[in-house]
C-alpha cells in the first residue's frame, strides 16, 4: 500500500509542475492566483499521501490544516487587493 500512496504522490508532483508553470508564465495576475491556489492544494494533497506511506498521518494532520486555511485565504487577500488596486504590482510582461 505504501508503494501507491508515493506513485500517487509522484502523479500529483508532476501536475504540481504544471501548476508551477502557470504561476511562472501566468498571463495576468489572476491566473497567478488561481495557479498559487493549485500548487498550495497539490502540495497539501501530496503532504497527506507521503504521511499515510510512512503511517504518521496523525503527526501531520495539524500541519495540513494550518497549511490548509493558509492557502485558501492567501489568494483571496491578494485578489482582493489586486481588485481595488489594479494598476499596482509587477508589469505583466516582467517575470518576478
Amino acid at each position: 500500500m505504501e508503494a501507491f500512496f508515493i506513485a500517487m504522490a509522484f502523479a500529483v508532483g508532476l501536475l504540481l509542475l504544471i501548476g508551477l508553470h502557470r504561476v511562472w508564465d501566468g498571463p495576468t495576475v489572476f491566473d497567478r492566483l488561481v495557479a498559487v491556489a493549485l500548487v498550495t492544494a497539490n502540495s497539501l494533497v501530496i503532504l497527506v499521501l507521503v504521511s499515510s506511506a510512512l503511517g504518521r498521518v496523525d503527526t501531520v494532520v495539524d500541519i495540513a490544516i494550518a497549511y490548509a486555511l493558509l492557502a485558501f485565504v492567501l489568494p483571496l487577500a491578494l485578489g482582493k487587493y489586486y481588485e481595488i488596486h489594479p494598476g499596482e504590482g509587477p508589469p505583466e510582461d516582467e517575470r518576478p
